[in-house]
């Protein structure tokens, strides 16, 4: 063998450990981001269940405040029969 050819050689096995290094951490990192997302979904999850009695309560405001602004809409509906009903007496008169 010569020396190019052993050489040649040495390049070849550094070549192949750097990309069998590369693959090794390259695995790893996708495990590492594959742990990641099931992390950042079980934070999520959480969160989501922790807004749920907020969100009972925020229904409940929001349909009590429904339901006053119908009472509000038919007391306005009584006062403009009563204005309209009072004008018409007046013109009458």
């Amino acid at each position: 063998m010569t020396k190019t050819q052993i050489a040649s050689n040495s390049i070849d096995k550094v070549e192949q450990s750097v990309q069998a290094m590369f693959f090794r951490w390259g695995a790893l990192g996708g495990v590492a981001l594959l742990l990641g997302f099931v992390i950042e979904g079980i934070v999520l999850t959480a969160q989501v269940q922790g807004l749920d009695p907020r969100m009972r309560v925020v229904e409940s405001r929001l349909e009590r405040n429904c339901q006053l602004f119908d009472r509000l809409d038919s007391k306005v509906d009584e006062i403009r029969n009563d204005v309209t009903r009072l004008s018409t007496l007046n013109d009458e008169r």
